[in-house]
């Protein structure tokens, strides 16, 4: 309500818009703050329950910004849709339950944390862990992308995994239709707009075209990468 409220504001009080932003820009300090105590309370609490090493400040940054959205959401009652619950689950257990036990700590503080939420928080824990455990390996691993007719769709793609993931190499990008012509032996994963990609024994990541932060975080999940930009 008070954001739409603000909103009808800016439209009808253009002389006051400027002042009405800072004061929502002041309203949202407090939240950003509040979000990097839960970061690092977070990080250390999951860290001690697991024994991993989750020291990455690159990481703690990213999550760091994505709680104060989290903040700003539970503060106005917006939903939250995570895709990749069900999967986390299964891939990260022992960081998940740690996760889930950690947050639930939080909600007196912040109100009530859903599974969505949740399985977010335990993505960037398994990036951090990942990440500690790579050490000093240089290999990069090799994409294909792969987009349902190419066209700009695909090259909106490669631009953006260019642009968030220098540490990937992009074998080659491809229609749909081309995909069983491609040696998949060569590389190590399959980065894709369609959903109707069937294949075996290798990877395939389901991407926007506009590649979202929230892509980029499943990719690094998927696919080992020798460090974080």
């Amino acid at each position: 309500v008070e954001l739409a409220h603000f909103t009808a504001d800016i439209i009808s009080s253009p002389r006051e818009a400027y002042t009405e932003i800072g004061n929502v820009q002041a309203r949202l300090e407090p939240i950003d703050t509040q979000a990097a105590g839960l970061a690092n309370n977070l990080v250390n609490q999951i860290a001690r329950q697991t024994g991993y090493s989750l020291d990455n400040p690159v990481v703690l940054e990213r999550m760091t910004n994505h709680l104060s959205r989290t903040l700003f959401r539970l503060r106005y009652g917006l939903p939250i849709d995570n895709p990749f619950t069900g999967d986390v689950m299964r891939s990260y257990p022992e960081i998940w339950k740690a996760t889930r036990e950690a947050v639930h700590q939080m909600e007196p503080e912040i109100g009530v944390i859903g599974d969505e939420e949740i399985a977010y928080l335990t993505m960037y824990m398994a990036l951090a862990h990942q990440l500690g455990t790579l050490g000093s390996s240089k290999t990069i691993p090799r994409v294909i992308v792969v987009c349902p007719s190419g066209g700009i769709t695909i090259w909106m793609l490669v631009s953006r995994l260019r642009e968030e993931m220098p540490d990937l190499e992009i074998v080659d990008s491809i229609s749909l239709r081309e995909l069983a012509k491609v040696d998949l032996s060569l590389v190590d994963a399959i980065i894709t707009t369609a959903r109707n990609v069937q294949v075996k024994d290798i990877p395939v990541i389901y991407v926007s075209p506009l590649l979202t932060e929230t892509d980029v975080l499943a990719i690094r999940n998927r696919i080992k990468l020798p460090q974080v930009y």
